[in-house]
Parts: structure tokens; sequence; C-alpha cells
């Protein structure tokens, strides 16, 4: 049965609720309960509810966790920020019994951290996206229980507040990925985060970290999990990351990195999954990175790697997920990744796919999850596809797949989810994907689906969202 749905076709898009009914009474917390956990995400409940939610968990100490948090957008014609604000952060920081609190968008100020911030039993803290200050690191920082902080997509505090976080003592994840233009994080904020000894997991993508921070992070003897994406550490920051002693996964794309760095790279010994997506290390760096014994998973999209680095990529026998998208892919590079039975991912977007290639690439049965997007892939291909006993992903997105490549690909006895927008599959792959009782995730967007064969798929998602889309010119 479908658990996941997207349609967008000459009508209809379905998706994510923008504004779901307001819960406001214990009855509702009840319904959104599960054992420890009460969970009201994008839930508009309003500040006159606050008193029954503090009583329902005061009733309920078996609940540790909250989610009081948005994923949405609001309308126009009302603003979900109004509802809650510092009064819902104010209201659960009398919960004593509350070890993890997720209210990541709900528009909370350094008013209701500092009030969060008065329960010392908290464990885990989720205040992504809120408009907050270098005031709230003291308080973060003094929590002396707490395990994981996520403080991503936040641009209004840098340097001062990451210096009192760090501070922390009992920290094991931070995450503070943001990719605003103006973020204030800088290496005087990797220093400080450098000499922590507790971070074992830290995400710093889209900050200004540059060669002398990634330095002071290849001296940390505890991390183990480290993203730099879109910084600018360079190949020295690179270099140095190389001699670092405990990280096993590195994310350092977006760093204008060339071959040099992947050539370090390749000689640390710990290092299991490396991602140096849209950098220039070109077949040289290729080259360096598929002599590597240790590497579990390898993303090198967008690198300018031709034929000779992907071979090589190809003929590493540890490597079990492989993301090259963005480099074109020869027909005898197919033909490797065919032969290499160990890649059980391969992502290959933008690389120009055809149905020759993925016949190839089909010779690798033990392939659990491939993405092949935006070729020229039409319905011939599917039968080799749909024979793949041990797929379970499958993501061809903009390809010229038709209801006929669909009704073979729903013959797949090991399939659950499903990528197929920007095709041109009509109601009769409609049908034949709605009888699939394998899948568990469909997104089947920008398609040429009719109002019967939607209402099919809707059918099987009845809390579907329905907007206007515009018509699909591809369609018959």
């Amino acid at each position: 049965m479908l658990t996941k749905l997207f349609i967008i076709s000459t009508s209809l898009c379905v998706g994510f609720t923008l504004n779901a009914k307001p819960c406001i009474t214990e009855s509702c917390f009840v319904e959104h309960t599960n054992n420890e956990v009460l969970d009201l995400p994008d839930s508009e409940m309003t500040k006159e509810a606050l008193p029954i939610l503090v009583s329902y968990l005061n009733n309920h100490p078996n609940i540790v966790e909250v989610h009081l948090n948005y994923q949405a957008s609001c309308s126009d014609s009302h603003d979900c920020w109004d509802y809650i604000r510092d009064a819902g952060a104010l209201a659960l920081s009398g919960i004593k019994q509350l070890k993890r609190i997720d209210m990541s968008g709900a528009h909370i100020t350094d008013v209701g951290v500092q009030a969060l911030a008065n329960n010392k039993s908290l464990t885990h803290l989720d205040l992504s996206r809120n408009a907050l200050t270098d005031a709230i690191g003291s308080f973060l920082g003094n929590l002396a229980n707490l395990i994981e902080l996520k403080l991503d997509g936040i641009s209004t505090f840098g340097d001062l507040a990451v210096t009192e976080i760090a501070k922390s003592t009992s920290l094991k994840t931070l995450s503070m990925n943001n990719f605003m233009s103006h973020d204030p994080v800088t290496d005087m904020g990797a220093f400080a985060l450098a000499a922590n000894s507790s971070i074992t997991y830290l995400d710093l993508a889209g900050k200004k970290v540059g060669p002398l921070g990634a330095k002071a992070f290849s001296q940390n003897h505890v991390l183990d999990f480290l993203n730099l994406y879109g910084n600018n550490i360079r190949d020295e920051g690179a270099i140095a990351l190389a001699d670092s002693p405990t990280i096993t996964r590195l994310n350092l794309s977006s760093n204008g990195l060339t071959a040099a760095s992947a050539t370090a790279l390749s000689k640390n010994p710990r290092l299991k999954e490396l991602n140096l997506d849209s950098n220039q290390i070109r077949d040289e760096g290729a080259i360096a990175l598929a002599s590597m014994a240790t590497l579990d998973k390898l993303v090198a999209s967008s690198n300018s790697i031709g034929e000779r680095g992907l071979l090589a990529i190809a003929s590493n026998p540890y490597i079990t997920s492989v993301s090259v998208s963005l480099n074109p892919v020869s027909m005898k590079v197919a033909e490797a990744f065919g032969r290499q039975k160990n890649f059980k991912e391969l992502i290959l977007n933008f690389v120009g796919m055809s149905d020759e290639k993925v016949s190839a690439i089909s010779a690798n049965t033990n392939l659990e999850k491939l993405q092949v997007g935006s070729g020229a892939i039409t319905s011939a291909s599917m039968l080799y596809l749909s024979e793949l006993p041990k797929l379970q992903y499958l993501s061809l997105f903009q390809n010229m797949i038709t209801d006929a490549g669909v009704t073979i690909l729903v013959q797949s006895k090991s399939l659950t989810a499903l990528q197929l927008y920007g095709n041109r599959i009509g109601d009769g792959g409609a049908y034949a994907l709605a009888s699939d009782k394998m899948l568990t995730s469909l997104d089947i967007r920008y398609n040429c689906i009719g109002d019967a064969g939607q209402n099919l798929l809707k059918a099987k998602i009845p809390q579907a969202l329905v907007v206007p889309q515009k018509d699909n010119r591809e369609c018959p």
C-alpha cells in the first residue's frame, strides 16, 4: 500500500499539508501521542491551548519528547507563526520530565531559548530555523546533559555563540548547517569547536571556515563526522584534514578542491565515507581515490571526471555506494559499473544515460539503489530494471517512460520506492502503479495523468493535498 505519494499533473498536486487542522484539545493530544512522544508538527496550536497542553503533559509523565515544530509555509491569509512563538517555549520549559524538544521553525526568540535552557534534563534540542542571536550561546553551553543540538538554517548568530556552545562537555552531535550568504561563523568559531573534546558529529555546512579552521579540526581527537560543505577550505585545508586521526565520514563538497586534495585524502586509512561533490578533482583525483581500501561510500559528482577516472572508480572492490552524477558516463564505463558486483548503490544523474547503458549497468544484480535521472531512457529499459532481484529504490526522473514501461516495472519483486516525475506516464501507468502492493513511496509529478488516474492514486492516500498545476506540454 502506498504510504507516500506526490502528484503534480495536468491539474493536481499532492504533497505537504500547508495548514493542518488546529490541535487544541486533550483528545487531539492523545491522538498525536505515540508512547513517549507527542508529535504536533504544523499543528497550528493556539496560545489559548497551551494550558491544556501543559496539563496533559503533567498528567502523562511517560511523555519525554515533544515536537512543536513547523515544517511547511503559512498561507498569506493566516500567519501560523503567531500562534505560540515564545509562549510555547515558556510552557514547555516547566515540564521537567521532557528530555527531547523540537521547536524548529516555531519562530521563537532568545527569550524562548533562555526559558527552555532552564530544563537541565534536556538531552536533545532542535531550534533550527529560528531568529536567534549570540546571546543564546551561554544558555545552551551550560546544559549539562545535552547530547544533541540542532541549529540549522540560522544566520543571525556567529562565532560568539559558537564559542560558548563549544564549552559543553556533554554534547555529542552539533548541526549548524546554513546556506545564507551572510553566515557569520568563521575560523574563530571553528577553533573553539576543534578544541571541544566531546563532539563527535559536527555539521558546519554553508559557513565561512577556511584553511586555518580545517587545520584545527585535523588535530581534534574525537570527531568522527565532519561536514564542511560550501565553506572555503581549499586544497590547503583538505590536505590538513587528510591527517585527521579519527574522522571516518567527511563532506568537503564545494570547497574549490583539486586532485591534490583527493590524492592526500586517499592516503587516510580511516575514511569510510567521502563527499567531494562539486569540486575539480578530475581524472587524477579519481584515480587516487580508487586506490582506497577503506572507503565504502564515494560522492564525486560534478568533478570533470572523464572515462579514465570513472573506470578507476569502477575497479575498486571495496566501495559499495558511488555517486558520479554530472560526469559523462560512456558505454565502456557503464559496462564496468555493471561488472562491479560490490556496488549496491549507483547515482548517475545527468550523465547521458541511454537504454544501452542501462542494460549494461543492469548486469550488476546486487544493485539495491539506482538513480539514472535526466537521460534518454525509454520504456525498453524497464525490462532489465524490473528483473534486478535486490533493487529497492529506483529514480528515473526526466526520462521518456510511458505507460508501457510502468506496466513492466511494477512486475518487480523488490521495488519499494520509485521516482518517476517528469516522464510521459498517463492513466494506464497510474492504474498499474495503484495495483502495486510493494510500493511505499512514489513520486509521479509532472506526468500526463488524467482525472481518472489521479483519483485512483489519491484513493490510496486519502490525506493527499490537491492544488492546481500547469499542463505538462510533453503529454501526447
